[in-house]
This record gives C-alpha cells, sequence and structure tokens, in this order.
C-alpha cells in the first residue's frame, strides 16, 4: 500500500495552520524546506527516515567523484536487484513448465491403467509416445 501526502510547504510557517513538531509528515516539511543546517542535523535525529536522507543527500552533495561513486553503486544494487528478480521469475517459468510436465505424466499413467492407447494419451496430453511407452514398462 502506498501512502501519498501533499506537502504545502508555504503553510508550514502560517500561524494560522495547527503544527505539531513529532508529526513525521511535519518533520519531512521541514526537512524538505532545509533552512539550515542544524535543523536537519536535529530532525535526523529525531527521525530515522529522515537520518538515512539526510546522510544520502550528505553524499551526494560531496565532490563529483564522490557522487559519482555513489551512483555507480547504487546502480550495481540496483542490478543485482532486476537480476535476482529475472531469476527468480525464470525459475518459476521451469517449475511450472516442470509441474505440467509431471501433472501430464500423472494422468498418462492414469490412462494407461485404464487401457487406453498410446495415440490417445499422446493427444490428450502432449506427451510424446517415446516418453509413454517408458512410462508403460
Amino acid at each position: 500500500m502506498i501512502e501519498v501526502h501533499f506537502m504545502e510547504l508555504p503553510k508550514l510557517f502560517d500561524k494560522e495552520v495547527p503544527s505539531e513538531q513529532d508529526d513525521p509528515v511535519m518533520q519531512w516539511m521541514i526537512f524538505i524546506d532545509g533552512q539550515s543546517k542544524g535543523v536537519l542535523e536535529v530532525l535526523s535525529q529525531k527521525n530515522k527516515d529522515i537520518k538515512n536522507a539526510y546522510d544520502l543527500l550528505q553524499i551526494i552533495s560531496q565532490d563529483e567523484k564522490a557522487r559519482m561513486i555513489y551512483e555507480a553503486r547504487q546502480k550495481e544494487i540496483h542490478d543485482q536487484l532486476t537480476r535476482i528478480k529475472s531469476a527468480k521469475k525464470e525459475g518459476r517459468i521451469e517449475g511450472r513448465k516442470e509441474g505440467r510436465v509431471e501433472g501430464m505424466a500423472e494422468v498418462a499413467q492414469k490412462l494407461l491403467k485404464m487401457n487406453m492407447s498410446i495415440e490417445k494419451i499422446v493427444e490428450i496430453t502432449g506427451l510424446t509416445p517415446s516418453e509413454i511407452v517408458k512410462m508403460k514398462k
């Protein structure tokens, strides 16, 4: 489930709009407004998610070489997650395929027990005649 918040930063300092400093949404608004480094550091101590964002902001705000290193690392992490996701998908496809073959083999064995012709079993299951003959033995 995704939760979406619309933050109206101009209302952040409007005295007529009630605000609570311990509210995570309010903390994020203050962080995004980014008035001073001191305020950001205080917020990062109060809220672990803001700390993660603040740490990331410090990394990408450094020199270009550090930023390139960070971006390369993030790209590698993303690529690794994509490879894992792809491998899982391939594994599921292969597993389903094997499951269908095993299921058809079970059906074929039952049909053989019912003395159905090999040609009919091939037609029903999609297995090859040689596979069915092997089961018969």
